[in-house]
């Protein structure tokens, strides 16, 4: 199994998890498992985290831009709402997922 700084990850809710109580301990984790660098996941994790945030708080027109000019961002932002409970409807006036 995998280690953050020495610790090896933990399961909660059938999902990996750093348990530090440290803020974002499923997407730490799941980066670690890809094998990120424990030094670089917590940057990371935050960077994401904010990314997120910014996407929860636009409107279609907005999300329809940013899909279209940086593929794949809405994505990754959909994949850290999964693993962190958060947000993961980013779609169109049509219901279909950005990417």
């Amino acid at each position: 199994m995998n280690r953050y700084y020495g610790k090896e990850l933990e399961t909660y809710s059938d999902k990996l998890i750093v348990a530090d109580q440290e803020m974002y301990p499923y997407f730490r984790a799941f980066l670690c498992n890809l094998g990120v660098a424990d030094t670089r996941c917590g940057d990371l994790a935050e960077a994401m985290s904010k990314l997120h945030s910014a996407l929860s708080k636009c409107g279609t027109p907005s999300l329809s831009v940013i899909s279209e000019e940086f593929e794949g961002l809405i994505s990754a932002c959909r994949k850290y709402g999964e693993l962190e409970d958060m947000r993961t409807d980013f779609t169109d006036e049509n219901g279909r997922d950005y990417k």
